[in-house]
């Protein structure tokens, strides 16, 4: 077994070399009160010098062994910490999945159900006043739901397991992208959506999945908001944060606000206190986990200082290609 470390090693023969000294000590100055302390030190007699080695053979011997067990222990005990961390972070994460499924999927069935049963009772009793003609889309929108979401769990794995490669990436093409997407898919709703670039050429590294970081924000901007209008505002600039740069990527929306004790809660995984019944669960917990792997960072201000009810602003920095 390899050494890696020497302290006990050292400490035997730091006492080999104390206990040499002694035994030439007790030598001149007990035993051999006619004796020179420095020929007992260097040149004793023979029967002196032989036990005086066996001595220290013995202790070096000794500490080398158990300098040996301490490093093995010390590895033990490295290895079970890993584990223990492992499983650790295989709980949490089956446990998010379970109550991720728990909430979302059950409330997706249960608004299918519901819908199944009203359109049911219309079919028995058709002359009751009930408007039927917009569960169709309800039921199409939850289908759609139920699809993203198992896209988003599958995603986020595949980066927890594997992790990803990164390209040169194009951030307005894949901003295009993102706007074009919930502007269809919420195409009920009036959209406001303006990009200001100072016409930038913005290049970051990273992957497909930056997409989706940028639905998910621009979604949980439409979701929780109750103006008429949902306005959001991309502001791309370029900073340097030490020696690295990064493209600086500012979403502020119109919506209702998230409050100061939220705002460090709302990327956890196993944090629900902002993720309301509409809510995908998995959406920000997502959006975090794929900015880590870029090693960017992001965090969400308050729209107007001091003020969150009048909007929120997401901040991502990405490093610059």
């Amino acid at each position: 077994m390899k050494i890696t470390n020497y302290k006990v090693i050292l400490i035997g023969l730091l006492l080999s070399i104390c206990l040499w000294i002694f035994e030439a000590y007790l030598h001149t100055y007990i035993f051999n009160l006619q004796s020179n302390f420095l020929n007992n030190l260097f040149f004793p007699p023979l029967h002196e010098l032989w036990m005086r080695v066996i001595v220290v053979v013995i202790l070096i011997s000794f500490s080398i062994l158990s300098q040996k067990i301490i490093n093995k222990l010390h590895l033990m005990h490295n290895n079970l910490q890993k584990i223990e961390e492992e499983l650790r972070i295989s709980y949490n994460r089956s446990k998010f999945y379970k109550d991720l499924f728990t909430h979302d999927v059950n409330n997706i069935f249960q608004i299918l159900n519901t819908s199944a049963e009203i359109i049911s009772n219309y079919n028995e009793n058709p002359k009751k006043s009930i408007n039927i003609w917009d569960y169709p889309e309800i039921i199409k929108q939850q289908i759609e739901r139920g699809s993203k979401l198992i896209s988003n769990v599958n995603m986020l794995f595949e980066l927890e397991e594997f992790g990803s490669s990164f390209e040169k990436v194009d951030v307005q093409n894949f901003l295009n992208q993102a706007i074009n997407y919930v502007k269809e898919a919420y195409f009920e709703e009036e959209i406001l959506i303006q990009i200001d670039s100072t016409d930038i050429k913005a290049y970051v590294l990273a992957n497909k999945f930056l997409v989706e970081v940028f639905e998910n924000i621009l979604i949980n901007a439409i979701k929780y908001n109750k103006n008429p209008t949902t306005e959001v505002s991309i502001k791309i600039s370029k900073i340097c944060k030490g020696v690295d740069e990064f493209i600086k990527l500012e979403f502020k929306d119109n919506g209702i606000g998230i409050s100061d004790e939220k705002k460090k809660l709302i990327f956890e995984k196993n944090n629900r206190s902002y993720k309301g019944t509409k809510g995908m669960g998995i959406g920000l917990s997502l959006v975090k986990s794929i900015i880590k792997t870029y090693k960017g960072y992001i965090w969400i201000e308050n729209k107007v200082p001091d003020d969150y009810l009048k909007g929120s602003n997401f901040v991502l920095l990405l490093p610059k290609a």
